[in-house]
């Protein structure tokens, strides 16, 4: 079965001072990229990071350097499911010019369709609980850590490929 994904493909460049006068998140984004030396295992700043963030991994674009996760944004308490995963990608530019963001949908065989609470748990799916919303995130968070890249459709390691082929020229 194919699963329609709420996410829409996409891949955004902005001019970093544009971006930054959005708002104060949005210029601390643009600070914490603009000296990010994340190493893979360290927490990510605070401005750069998710409430729920998984498969935490820097990705380097040929003129830029930046970070991408797997993330889903909660409006109320619900399964983390293949209809709202995405991954997703911050990074600027080395002259620190432009910002890059990636919005792509994924998604991984034993998590649910949707977030329908009636949707079947796959075979070897996490059972939601609700009474332990932050126990369940957190049980989720770590089998999404442990899969393999290439047990995710698409392949972790095809997305990273095409962040890396980006090349920002100036506008």
């Amino acid at each position: 079965a194919v699963i329609e994904n709420i996410h829409q493909p996409q891949i955004l460049v902005f001019r970093a001072s544009e971006y930054s006068q959005y708002s104060e998140l949005t210029a601390s984004i643009i600070s914490q990229l603009q000296s990010l030396q994340y190493v893979d295992g360290q927490p990510l700043p605070k401005e750069l990071s998710a409430d729920f963030s998984a498969q935490i991994h820097a990705v380097n674009f040929k003129n830029g350097h930046g970070v991408r996760y797997l993330t889903q944004v909660f409006q109320n308490f619900n399964t983390v499911n293949n209809q709202e995963l995405f991954y997703y990608y911050q990074g600027i530019t080395n002259d620190g010019q432009y910002f890059v963001q990636a919005i792509l949908p994924i998604n991984a065989s034993y998590l649910v369709a949707d977030s329908n609470p009636n949707s079947p748990l796959p075979a070897d799916g996490i059972p939601f609980n609700m009474d332990d919303f932050s126990g369940y995130l957190n049980t989720v968070n770590q089998k999404l850590n442990s899969t393999d890249t290439f047990n995710f459709n698409p392949y972790l390691d095809a997305l990273d490929e095409m962040i890396e082929s980006i090349q920002v020229k100036g506008f």
